[in-house]
């Protein structure tokens, strides 16, 4: 597993080092003497780093949807389509308020990426043990009804190993029992373009990263659904979103928009994105 993630090293360098040695670990260690927002922001400077390291142009599409439910003081269950470890880290790049993260129990041995989601209270789940996952569950139920954060969570419980594959694998319906349980909304992403974080060519100047944030399912529009139900709908969204950002991302080769170094690019993190007209919006 070493081996597969290594570029993060050469890549990010001294950067990543001094962070994981001097700010994740001490802040995975004793995360009761800092503050949540503080270790967030720490995480979040390093991730900016390596989005910039790695060339990502990442262009988000619909993020009123979840800035309106922060503005609101509402907490959303938010589920996303899975192709890359980098998916949550590139959330978290732009996300400002903290959010509890859900990873896979193989997320924890990860060199680097295991002890910087500890240091921001990030939780692992194990799909194998019932009686665990119930209680990562709770865990999330806990902190959507107390509105102490939001949930990002992957209901494939894993990445697809095949990106070219549009269809996500089946949506673990006892993921959505964390919102159902106490009436709090589902927000759903789609994602495509995050699995070339590791595998870029030479030539690529910019990477496309295409994020579509749908419109929240309230308790009302979901209420009369059985969990099965609810992880087709949001999975069957999620498909015919990512078969928008494959055109979109056709489109963005064909323009040569690879070529245009991200450095040229007026832009902070991410740039918000109309994928119908492929422009940048206000």
């Amino acid at each position: 597993m070493c081996n597969k993630y290594i570029r993060i090293v050469p890549t990010l360098g001294v950067r990543i080092l001094h962070d994981f040695l001097h700010k994740f670990k001490k802040r995975a260690k004793h995360p009761e003497r800092y503050p949540w927002e503080e270790r967030w922001g720490v995480a979040q400077k390093t991730l900016r780093a390596l989005n910039r390291s790695f060339h990502m142009d990442i262009r988000v599409e619909g993020f009123e949807n979840y800035e309106n439910l922060v503005k609101d003081g509402k907490r959303a269950l938010i589920v996303a389509n899975h192709t890359s470890f980098l998916d949550p880290l590139i959330l978290m790049s732009f996300i400002n308020e903290p959010l509890l993260l859900v990873g896979k129990k193989e997320v924890e041995e990860m060199p680097f990426v295991g002890v910087a989601f500890k240091s921001i209270d990030g939780v692992f789940m194990d799909r194998e043990d019932l009686k665990q996952s119930l209680k990562i569950i709770l865990q999330c139920s806990s902190y959507l009804k107390e509105k102490k954060s939001s949930v990002l969570i992957f209901p494939e419980g894993t990445r697809n190993k095949d990106p070219e594959n549009t269809l996500p694998a089946d949506y673990h319906a006892g993921t959505f029992k964390a919102a159902t349980r106490v009436g709090a909304p589902v927000l759903p992403i789609a994602m495509w373009g995050n699995f070339r974080g590791l595998k870029t060519k030479p030539d690529y100047k910019s990477l496309p990263i295409h994020i579509v944030f749908g419109k929240p399912i309230t308790q009302e529009e979901y209420k009369d659904l059985s969990s099965e139900e609810l992880a087709e709908k949001v999975r069957t969204w999620t498909v015919s979103q990512i078969e928008r950002l494959k055109e979109a991302d056709k489109k963005y080769f064909e323009m040569g928009e690879h070529k245009i170094p991200l450095r040229k690019r007026k832009r902070d993190v991410f740039v918000r994105y109309d994928f119908n007209e492929m422009k940048e919006i206000g």
